[in-house]
């Protein structure tokens, strides 16, 4: 999702340390003159530099730490281009909030299966959202068991430890923990949920430049276990680079990504016995295309596996189609 980089003063900050030098100049000082020397330098000629100076320096930093509104940065930093499918990155301004829908669509040989998952985020400051969310199974169908009903929901907190920005781009690292409650059920075949609570940690980076992106996302989820039942632990590796291909400062933005998902799962447990047809490894690429306005966001991307080793009997997946439609709240 949307992943968006308060722009810091920082460049402030260091424009006034390497200036100070500068300032005992334009005072009138020499630093090979004696201090009870004066210099022949008029008063208010000196006070008069002074102020041009400040004035100069008050006029350039703006433009030196912040990126031009053009490209990726043509919109509020809630509407700026992101993920699809990698976790996390849901910072943007204080007091904004966001309603959305995701959808996919896993489809292969004798396994399929369609999610969809309603979420609400609020952007609590700058730096620190929480997210929200619930998902539905209509359809889903493995190794000849059909099942339907409602997905495990999440409760998420993330926190912009490190945030940087310049004239050119921005940079911004955050921190991802979940909670994930058993809404779902582990009863049915297949399951629909974990049947456990689930803590889920990960760290994100994002990269953003005018044209182009840069992501990445790692992070494992961990259940826990309830009178022998277990779901499976799972790893994360998701990268991803978009690029800008048009468009109109405060109007609109649309990009093209491509981003690689990897997942790896350990067998599951259930009533204290080990399912042998659970877990494996799966990474799947998806390009996927940005389009974003004021207030709305809309992507969608097709996947294809790159590589897939499933334990026990588990079929493969042929390809995916993900979506996501939100509008956001100014």
């Amino acid at each position: 999702m949307q992943k968006k980089i308060p722009v810091t003063a920082l460049l402030i900050l260091v424009t006034s340390v390497n200036m100070a030098p500068f300032s005992v100049l334009a005072k009138g000082y020499d630093p090979d003159t004696p201090k009870d020397t004066p210099k022949d330098t008029p008063k208010d000629s000196t006070k008069d530099a002074s102020k041009d100076d400040k004035k100069d320096d008050k006029d350039k930093s703006p433009a030196d730490t912040e990126p031009p509104r053009r490209g990726n940065f043509s919109l509020d930093t809630s509407q700026q281009p992101g993920s699809l499918v990698a976790f996390g990155e849901n910072i943007f301004d204080k007091g904004q909030s966001m309603l959305g829908l995701m959808g996919d669509s896993f489809v292969g040989v004798g396994r399929n299966e369609v999610d969809l998952v309603g979420y609400y985020i609020y952007a609590f400051t700058n730096r620190c959202s929480g997210y929200w969310s619930v998902g539905y199974t209509p359809f889903e169908q493995a190794n000849g068991a059909k099942t339907s009903g409602f997905e495990d929901s999440i409760f998420q907190l993330e926190y912009a430890f490190y945030v940087r920005a310049n004239k050119w781009c921005t940079q911004q690292g955050t921190a991802v923990l979940s909670a994930i409650v058993p809404t779902g059920s582990i009863d049915k075949n297949p399951a629909t949920g974990n049947g456990t609570m689930s803590y889920f940690g990960g760290l994100t980076y994002l990269l953003t430049f005018e044209e182009y992106y840069f992501l990445t996302s790692q992070g494992t989820l961990i259940p826990t276990s309830h009178i022998g039942t277990q779901g499976s632990k799972i790893y994360y590796y998701q990268f991803g680079i978009g690029k800008n291909f048009c468009y109109k400062p405060d109007k609109y933005i649309l990009d093209g990504l491509i981003e690689l998902d990897g997942e790896y799962a350990t067998h599951s447990r259930y009533q204290g016995v080990t399912d042998p047809d659970s877990g494996g490894n799966l990474i799947l690429a998806i390009p996927s295309i940005w389009f974003s306005t004021t207030h709305i966001i809309a992507q969608f991307g097709l996947g294809f596996p790159v590589a897939q080793h499933w334990f026990g009997q588990q079929g493969n997946f042929d390809y995916v189609l993900v979506g996501n439609i939100s509008w956001t709240f100014l």
